[in-house]
């Protein structure tokens, strides 16, 4: 069993500002907001938060976007509180592949700020596998 997460983060291979807007209005109301400019690459902005709200008006989750957080082609995407319909970091990211055919990565366990050391293995999900692998 998946262990509940206080908050999510995960990492796109190569984000599009269109795509990760789509994937985003599937869940939360999304203002508009010059970082989903189609023009405008993710890399263009240095990390930017947003305010999404669930459709019903209901909670309000803070996304913190990171381009080039992990190597120049991985985007962090980070909810600094778990959203609602999540329970872990892969749940998000296998979320995500739903509706965007890349790569996306996330911690293959939970851990705190307060640990001296946490798991060197991540997630490496597509479409067609998932896998332990070592990310240094």
């Amino acid at each position: 069993m998946t262990e509940i997460a206080p908050d999510i983060e995960i990492y796109v291979k190569n984000a599009k500002a269109t795509e990760l807007y789509a994937w985003l209005t599937r869940f939360f109301k999304v203002e508009n907001h010059k970082v989903f400019e189609a023009e405008r690459s993710l890399s263009d902005f240095a990390p930017t938060e947003l305010k999404l709200n669930l459709p019903d008006g209901g909670k309000e989750y803070t996304l913190r976007i990171t381009p080039s957080a992990a190597g120049k082609a991985y985007t962090s995407l980070w909810f600094k509180t778990r959203p609602e319909f999540w329970q872990a970091d892969i749940d998000c990211a296998s979320s995500y592949l739903e509706s965007v055919d890349t790569e996306v990565r996330c911690a293959s366990d939970g851990w705190t700020e307060s640990e001296e050391e946490f798991s060197e293995k991540w997630w490496k999900l597509t479409r067609n596998e998932a896998t332990l692998v070592s990310w240094n």
